[in-house]
């Protein structure tokens, strides 16, 4: 897909944006509740983005308000939540989705923003294997 198709199929119309996270916390997580969808962090010291995506928002960013969850976390959006502060971080929902679309549409805003903490560029279920996995390591099981 050429970057004008990308555009047409992935614009960038931010449903919610909350301007700190640590602030935020409990208004991202009453407005969130319940819902799939695509979300965006962005560190606000250095630009740096990471784009996610949830069947259950809430419990995902419940993750990263939690430091021992994320403290074993090897993900660079994790590291540098620790490092910065959540406050240096602005979080917006790009979309709120159904689940049977979120990877293909993740993808679709992966290829375009090219997001630096994000590790690859396509979104993948992750294998029954994996979800035990990380199941084991975090109590949220499922979530994923």
């Amino acid at each position: 897909m050429d970057n004008s198709n990308l555009k047409k199929n992935c614009s960038l119309n931010t449903v919610n944006k909350y301007s700190d996270m640590q602030a935020d916390k409990a208004r991202i997580y009453k407005e969130n509740r319940n819902k799939t969808g695509i979300y965006l962090i962005t560190n606000k010291i250095n630009g740096k983005k990471y784009l996610g995506s949830s069947k259950n928002l809430k419990a995902r960013f419940a993750h990263y308000f939690s430091d021992k969850a994320i403290h074993f976390d090897n993900m660079p959006i994790c590291k540098a939540l620790l490092k910065y502060g959540r406050s240096f971080f602005t979080l917006e929902i790009i979309e709120y989705c159904d689940p049977e679309v979120r990877f293909k549409r993740e993808t679709c805003y992966l290829k375009l923003l090219k997001p630096e903490y994000n590790i690859i560029l396509e979104a993948t279920p992750f294998s029954p294997e994996t979800i035990l996995k990380m199941s084991a390591n975090h109590p949220r099981s499922g979530d994923w």
